[in-house]
């Protein structure tokens, strides 16, 4: 039969649509499909092209999409259910690949199709024998462990495309938009994730951690409370829900106390090591001093790292650095650069890291993870190292199972000394407990916003996990006490619709909601700091404070306002402003608080004054120069290693004299002098103070 004229067109169009995309000129071949569904929008052979295409782009998910187009307007072809069949089977999905294959058997076919099914698409038991996992989620996994969030996220949508039960997909795209910082994206992407499998604690623990982000820290903590319920026995769990409910409020001490008591149940359930770590230090070679990190890259952490690893005295220091993130960078290079020796541990069990570090010798273990994600706070509670440390990430070390010090400053060193463990020592830095190497690569800074606009503009991040409805409160004052005053939120990559009306509706409650203004994170800010070219001053959230932030802030001369809490979380920027020399922004009290804001709202000269003087006076000061940080915990290694040393003294004469019950009390001496000289030089056969016989030390005394 002669085809219509209108066919023989059609047709014509569609061959050589197929041809453009077998020949992969792809922008011809989607501008040619177009075309051709726009003058036949119910011809299904459209959507078979589309899906020809999609399919040799590897792009199964929207292949599928456009086959099932086509038989949806075709439902009596049989080559669109054969190309169904085929595609489901090849990723797994065979429940639907075989529903596919029996339909297609009653199906009829169509000529003026057949001849364009490429040879994968032809044969649905060939295909049986092609499964494999998916591509997409494999890559996507690779993409966030080297730290390229948004690849990931693409990979991930991909593997969804195709297969929308992917419950471990799911989970990985949360864990993406949660450190992209989309929250309400990886709340829906976990919602999915526990729709298909209810059961899960990593996800119920990821949900409580995007609600605390979102400011919903009720909610945040009953789903923590729930992974705690489903992995009994799991550290990281404890830890996840223990560094979240760091962001409640400091009546919820209570809280707080429960879970860190759980952590140690789970900390102390886990199987001891069997390692003998009663060794001194060798006296012929360096202090060995070991970092565990997972932010060992480009990040807030990574640059308080970077600057002191430059700083160190490398006669007297070797540096090993224990790498618990995957993610690569030009950062990471540098650090590399800065070690003797370098190691990646993320996927080395616990056990097999206490034979390493055994190995290894090391003298000094820093805890740079605290109980952030992917720590290793089981590694540190079975105490690898003679003597460990805990610093930069919360707890900070404080009642950190395994941590014998904590490292205070001026600031923080009375209440670091109330919370910390009985048997825990804490040492006092007078320079500060943070530096960095200034920010050189930053612009001049601008003139005060105020002297141009006329009004005072307060910044504040705008982050619903610090944006507390107590931070609400205490900056509503403030505004409230320095008349035409306005509050501009940023310094984060983006804020949502549904943010700005949570908080919109927050500081609706104080009666400032019209005094609010919003500033998203502009693309060409690579530096991120337009945000405070925009401010005239820094509000610090409450009760978590800010880091990185306030140093940025105090270089663009912008003085910040801080409220110093009773807890060390809520002390971080109090200390940065000690260390800057900025001790008098430094605030006790509310009152006190409202008070400097409106000295500074009334004296607008005077702020423009310190905007001009700030950056060089905090280049000078303790907070950008690193040599002191890191001769001053120089210093506390070698004083623990010392103590550490005696105590080994102590411990070798005392079996030494159990050891000898029959000897007279001279050989008793000897041997306990040559236990401890051993154990003083790592046993390498010279002795340290040959020649001298001294009296075992007394037996320690019980703590009671």
């Amino acid at each position: 039969m002669t085809m219509p004229a209108r066919d023989r067109e059609y047709l014509k169009r569609f061959a050589e649509v197929h041809t453009l995309v077998a020949t992969r000129k792809d922008a011809e071949a989607i501008e040619r499909a177009e075309a051709l569904m726009h003058d036949y929008p119910d011809e299904p052979g459209v959507y078979f092209l589309l899906g020809l295409y999609t399919f040799s782009q590897q792009n199964f998910g929207d292949a599928i999409s456009m086959f099932n187009a086509a038989h949806d307007k075709a439902p009596e072809c049989r080559e669109y259910a054969d190309c169904l069949a085929i595609l489901y089977t090849v990723i797994g999905k065979l429940a639907d690949g075989l529903y596919f294959a029996k339909l297609s058997t009653a199906l009829e076919s169509d000529p003026t199709v057949r001849p364009f099914i490429p040879t994968q698409l032809s044969n649905y038991f060939e295909a049986l024998d092609r499964i494999q996992p998916s591509t997409h989620y494999v890559n996507a996994m690779l993409l966030y462990n080297a730290g390229k969030i948004d690849e990931s996220v693409r990979s991930c949508e991909l593997e969804l495309k195709q297969n929308d039960q992917h419950d471990q997909c799911y989970t990985l795209l949360g864990k993406c938009h949660l450190r992209l910082g989309n929250y309400e994206k990886a709340e829906s992407a976990l919602h999915a994730a526990i729709h298909l499998n209810p059961h899960n604690a990593e996800n119920a623990s990821l949900l409580g951690t995007v609600l605390c982000h979102l400011g919903r820290f009720d909610e945040a903590m009953v789903c923590h409370r729930l992974a705690l319920e489903r992995e009994s026995d799991s550290v990281d769990r404890a830890t996840a829900a223990l560094l979240d409910a760091e962001f409640l409020g400091d009546s919820l001490s209570p809280t707080r106390d429960t879970l860190q008591k759980d952590l140690e149940r789970r900390i102390a359930a886990q199987p001891p090591s069997k390692l003998d770590i009663e060794r001194g230090r060798t006296e012929n070679r360096r202090i060995r001093i070991g970092y565990v990190s997972n932010a060992l890259y480009d990040t807030e952490q990574g640059r308080f790292i970077l600057a002191l690893l430059a700083n160190h005295d490398r006669q007297r220091f070797e540096l090993f650095c224990y790498q618990q993130s995957i993610a690569k960078d030009t950062v990471h290079v540098q650090m590399q650069n800065m070690a003797d020796s370098w190691r990646e541990i993320f996927d080395v069990q616990d056990a097999v890291m206490d034979m390493i570090m055994n190995a290894d010798e090391i003298d000094v273990l820093v805890d740079l993870c605290g109980y952030t994600a992917d720590n290793r706070a089981a590694l540190v509670a079975s105490h690898p190292a003679p003597v460990q440390i805990g610093w930069l990430e919360s707890p900070h070390g404080i009642r950190a199972p395994g941590i014998d010090i904590v490292i205070s400053d001026p600031v923080t060193h009375e209440s670091d000394q109330a919370a910390a463990a009985t048997e825990q020592g804490v040492v006092c830095v007078q320079s500060g407990l943070f530096a960095l190497e200034p920010f050189t690569f930053y612009p001049e800074v601008d003139n005060l916003p105020a002297a141009a606009s006329g009004q005072l503009t307060f910044g504040g991040q705008c982050n619903l996990a610090r944006l507390t409805p107590e931070t609400a409160a205490h900056w509503s004052r403030v505004l409230a006490a320095t008349g035409r005053s306005k509050l501009l939120l940023g310094d984060v990559s983006a804020i949502t619709g549904s943010v700005k009306n949570h908080v919109v509706d927050l500081f609706g409650h104080f009666g400032v909601a019209d005094r609010i203004a919003f500033m998203d994170e502009q693309p060409d800010d690579h530096l991120k700091i337009q945000f405070f070219r925009q401010i005239d001053v820094l509000l610090d959230t409450y009760p978590v404070s800010g880091r990185l932030n306030i140093c940025k802030a105090l270089w663009m001369g912008v003085p910040v306002i801080t409220l110093k809490g009773p807890r060390r979380i809520s002390q971080t920027a109090a200390s940065i402003l000690h260390s800057a020399g900025q001790a008098g922004w430094i605030c006790d009290s509310l009152d006190g608080m409202m008070a400097l804001a409106v000295s500074f709202a009334e004296d607008v000269d005077g702020l423009a004054k310190i905007r001009r003087e700030l950056r060089d006076k905090v280049a000078n000061s303790n907070l950008f120069s690193p040599r002191k940080l890191a001769a001053a915990l120089e210093s506390i290694y070698l004083a623990a290693l010392e103590m550490r040393r005696k105590q080994g003294h102590k411990r070798a004469a005392k079996r030494g004299g159990k050891a000898a019950g029959r000897m007279n009390k001279r050989r008793r001496n000897r041997q306990a002098l040559r236990k401890a000289s051993e154990a003083a030089v790592g046993k390498t056969g010279r002795k340290a103070n040959a020649g001298k016989v001294k009296r075992p030390a007394k037996k320690p005394r019980r703590r009671k």
